[in-house]
């Protein structure tokens, strides 16, 4: 999303960065063009720039400008409607406002995959589940890691990868990250294997993981 939306020639110097070609000892500066990923302003000046785009088309599809201030997080469009007719009008309707962006046909999926056993919809990491109506987080797979072989560097790697923006398991989570606190105390080393009553805790939290609505 950022990537699509240009820096003004006048901001493009906050924006720069020094590079060196590989074996040559010159450094060269550079300006980014577009908006970065990381950068503090980029969310704030990509959701402008959609909404202003809506305001723009406001004559053209006013139909718009309601659907794209209400239902967009970040680049993801998330509505739901009573009919097709009208999901396919609006979705439309959206497509024709931000020109520049295309809606891939693999993108729309027929109701009966929706709706099937299994399936996960997912928006920015966040996964939900048609069929249960559960909303689910997405872990590192499970079956990939050695459980009687627990460092602190894999069970930092595992907590880190449940991406939870809305706070959902923010209770659960809390104690993974109070046990990591426990373990940094005591300056133990990130690959040497824990044991005892912390490597009990950390074999309980993962297993419970498969109980608070994550998937991996």
């Amino acid at each position: 999303m950022f990537m699509q939306i240009g820096v003004r020639q006048q901001d493009r110097r906050y924006l720069r960065f020094m590079w060196r070609q590989p074996n040559s000892p010159k450094l060269e500066v550079y300006e980014y063009q577009r908006h970065i990923f990381g950068a503090r302003d980029s969310p704030a000046c990509a959701n402008f720039v959609l909404q202003q785009t809506a305001k723009d088309d406001i004559e053209d599809h006013p139909n718009s400008l309601e659907i794209i201030q209400r239902t967009f997080y970040m680049d993801d469009m998330v509505a739901s409607f009573s009919n097709a007719i009208t999901a396919f009008t609006t979705a439309k309707d959206v497509k024709d406002t931000l020109k520049n962006e295309q809606m891939q046909d693999d993108l729309c999926k027929p109701v009966e995959e929706l709706f099937s056993k299994g399936f996960h919809q997912r928006v920015l990491g966040v996964y939900w589940s048609l069929d249960e109506d559960k909303i689910m987080l997405k872990a590192k797979n499970r079956r990939n890691l050695d459980r009687k072989t627990w460092t602190q560097r894999k069970f930092l790697s595992f907590v880190s990868s449940l991406y939870d923006p809305l706070g959902i398991i923010s209770p659960f989570l809390i104690r993974a990250k109070i046990l990591l606190q426990e373990l940094w105390k005591h300056g133990r080393e990130w690959d040497k294997a824990i044991s005892g009553d912390n490597g009990k805790a950390i074999k309980d939290w993962v297993q419970e993981t498969e109980q608070t609505g994550t998937v991996g």
